[in-house]
């Protein structure tokens, strides 16, 4: 008995899922289907109401999981184009075309649709885009800790880049490759003109300090001089009286 029933309700689900129909709308050509007639009048309604409900969660969560799938396959993806460096470009422009042009034909490309795949490339660049902004400022910082450290002292007259570069090179404050060699040679040459000109601010500030500590040193031996030459005057009129 218990058989038959669950035959029945596995027929009558079949047939919804084949229908795909509102109960009272397609009722009267449902009447015709045995699959549909072996379910108890009674019953019918409120079985209809039950599996359609169920099949329409089951068709959820299948579409959900196919989603979730094919964001898992493009991940996958986006990952083989973040090592290979396409996320470095400057524009996501570049990187769009970039990655549509190498894996437009690969079937993971198709995975998701096209709106949901603009907005995680998107939201892959900004993120990779903010992490090297920050490596660079980092690795700048660094350079340029190197640059003032090797320049101390020969601020008057820095070396030249293309004789100090192998010495700067060696040193692990040079970094990685965040940083171009013609932003490191720029860089040098911008931090030589300001450590000269602070150099010649300090020399200048120090003359300048010198030449008036000795105007006030002059000041204070000729005040001195012209005290003593009065007390003195002093004296010698009193000896006269």
């Amino acid at each position: 008995m218990h058989r038959q029933e669950n035959s029945q309700l596995s027929n009558f689900k079949q047939l919804l899922l084949e229908k795909g129909v509102r109960y009272e709308k397609w009722l009267p050509k449902l009447l015709h289907d045995k699959r549909f007639t072996a379910v108890p009048s009674a019953q019918r309604k409120a079985l209809f109401e039950a599996l359609a409900k169920r099949i329409d969660g089951e068709k959820r969560k299948e579409k959900a999981t196919t989603k979730r799938s094919g964001k898992e396959l493009f991940n996958e993806l986006l990952e083989k184009a973040d090592k290979q460096g396409i996320f470095q470009e400057r524009t996501l422009e570049a990187a769009q075309r970039k990655l549509e042009k190498r894996f437009g034909s690969d079937e993971h490309w198709g995975a998701l649709p096209a709106r949901e795949r603009d907005k995680a490339v998107s939201e892959l660049f900004a993120e990779r885009s903010k992490r090297l902004q920050q490596e660079r400022e980092a690795e700048q910082r660094e350079f340029r800790a190197l640059v003032a450290h090797v320049l101390r002292g020969r601020e008057d007259r820095p070396p030249l880049w293309r004789d100090v570069r192998k010495q700067l090179e060696k040193d692990e404050r040079w970094g990685s490759s965040a940083i171009s060699l013609v932003e490191r040679e720029r860089t040098y040459d911008q931090l030589s003109r300001e450590l000269m000109a602070a150099r010649k601010q300090r020399n200048q500030r120090q003359r300048e300090d010198a030449t008036e500590l000795e105007r006030t040193r002059k000041k204070r031996r000729l005040a001195t001089a012209e005290g003593a030459g009065r007390e003195q005057g002093i004296r010698d009129q009193a000896r006269i009286h």
